[in-house]
């Protein structure tokens, strides 16, 4: 993909029929490359720019940029359907990511580029030191048996990261506190009061005379999404609330069905 993405148009669908055709092509040109350049690298004695960076930067912007619309996506419309859909897919991207990484024409090419002189453009330079740094952080230089072990820990540290992810979403959807007081409003502006209201319409609240939520005369449920969080520690007055909110906002996924106490331990182990 390239420019601005069609974000109506990816469903989960959409992600599940597509990222394999995409890793399919993104393999099939990685290998096309891989052999032309063992084939420059015998009769060449200096690979030059041209003969390398543009068609891997082809290969992993494509991979970068499909997939951050998918990550993006599953944040920010973070469905049932979503989730299944990125999780997926993801062991086969962070699989390719890996292969792409620890591919020993493209680590040996790129040496090759460093080494000669030829290169004078510091931009490209940086460019090729960051991509041979990263590829070092992935594993280039691991024995085989070495490499299956960093490449298993690397898929389960992003399933991990999913799980923490979406726990941390569940339970900022789950928290939630109905204001019924005008003192415990005080200092909100009308904006927010619309948003509080129409939170607890949603949430099926009515107020003690039976009435839908209004902005004016409440009730008004507020929550962790950042549209409420924010301008409520910002504007309230009531400094007892501040407190209940923020210290709901920090803990988050830290007790309960929610928790992510056993994720953490794991990622650090």
């Amino acid at each position: 993909g390239e420019g601005l993405p069609q974000f109506k148009e990816i469903t989960p669908t959409e992600v599940s029929k597509y990222i394999p055709i995409l890793l399919t092509n993104l393999k099939r040109k990685l290998a096309i490359l891989e052999k032309e350049l063992e084939q420059k690298l015998l009769v060449k004695e200096c690979l030059n720019w041209l003969d390398v960076m543009p068609q891997l930067y082809e290969i992993s912007e494509k991979l970068r940029w499909s997939w951050g619309v998918v990550n993006h996506l599953n944040s920010v419309c973070n469905t049932t359907e979503f989730r299944e859909a990125y999780s997926s897919q993801q062991p086969e991207i962070v699989r390719f990511g890996n292969q792409l990484a620890q591919n020993k024409v493209i680590y040996k090419s790129l040496s090759n580029l460093q080494k000669q002189k030829g290169i004078k453009d510091e931009v490209q330079i940086r460019i090729i030191q960051a991509e041979l740094i990263s590829m070092k952080n992935k594993g280039i230089g691991l024995e085989e048996n070495e490499k299956i072990m960093f490449n298993s820990y690397s898929e389960r540290l992003a399933q991990l990261s999913t799980i923490f992810s979406n726990n941390v979403i569940d339970a900022t959807n789950n928290w939630s506190l109905l204001l019924k007081k005008k003192s415990e409003i005080d200092g909100l502006p009308e904006g927010l009061l619309e948003t509080l209201a129409l939170a607890a319409r949603d949430a099926g609240d009515k107020s003690e005379e039976n009435m839908e939520p209004s902005a004016t005369a409440g009730p008004w449920r507020i929550g962790l999404d950042l549209p409420r969080y924010i301008p409520f520690l910002t504007y309230a007055k009531n400094r007892k609330l501040r407190e209940i909110v923020y210290r709901a906002f920090v803990s988050r996924a830290s007790e309960g069905k929610f928790s992510n106490e056993k994720n953490i331990e794991e990622i650090l182990d």
